[in-house]
């Protein structure tokens, strides 16, 4: 009796680490197009990568105005890839979690010395995108012509309506250079 009770107990365990083992996410699951968002020194860069996994081997490409190959390797949900940038080398080092892959980016060989590594994130394209550009239309009703100074405040005061009629009101009034004691324009 102990014995199937044991024998029981150990098949509920393989089953339930079999359901866990397949929720993990395989290496071919990358393979396909990325939304790639790297921040460097706290501002966003966004590039398009295609990947494809073959027997734990990466390759693929990263799009930032031309395409740029790229080599890794996948194990399990760990990801590695670099490229080389005009003599710097991105070294990309993630996790796939939940269908995002996201890391950490170090960079190395920059002529203009080290940039502190930094975070990235990846993530599938939208599916529902249109198959074509399209155009969309925009009547504009109102034109405004304000350029700012260093002082702060608007110094072209002029307001053209659609019609053409101009006035000389600052649609959006600031206080005068004296009261604020910048000088004016």
């Amino acid at each position: 009796m102990r014995v199937r009770r044991l024998a029981s107990v150990a098949l509920a365990f393989q089953v339930a680490l079999s359901i866990a083992w397949a929720q993990i996410a395989t290496p071919s699951d990358l393979s396909g197009e990325w939304e790639l968002t790297t921040n460097v020194l706290g501002n966003p860069l966004a590039h398009r990568l295609t990947l494809k996994v073959e027997k734990g081997k990466l390759t693929g490409s990263v799009s930032r105005g031309k395409q740029t190959p790229i080599t890794g390797t996948v194990a399990g949900d760990l990801v590695r890839f670099e490229y080389k940038d005009d003599g710097t080398v991105n070294r990309y080092e993630g996790r796939l979690r939940d269908r995002i892959l996201s890391g950490t980016v170090a960079y190395s060989g920059e002529s203009s010395g080290a940039t502190p590594s930094g975070e990235w994130r990846a993530k599938r394209p939208a599916a529902d995108k249109p198959a074509s550009p399209r155009t969309l239309d925009y009547e504009p009703t109102a034109f405004h012509r304000v350029f700012s100074c260093p002082s702060g405040r608007a110094c072209a005061r002029r307001y053209i309506s659609r019609s053409g009629a101009t006035t000389e009101q600052d649609p959006s009034p600031r206080p005068s250079p004296r009261a604020t004691g910048r000088g004016g324009c």
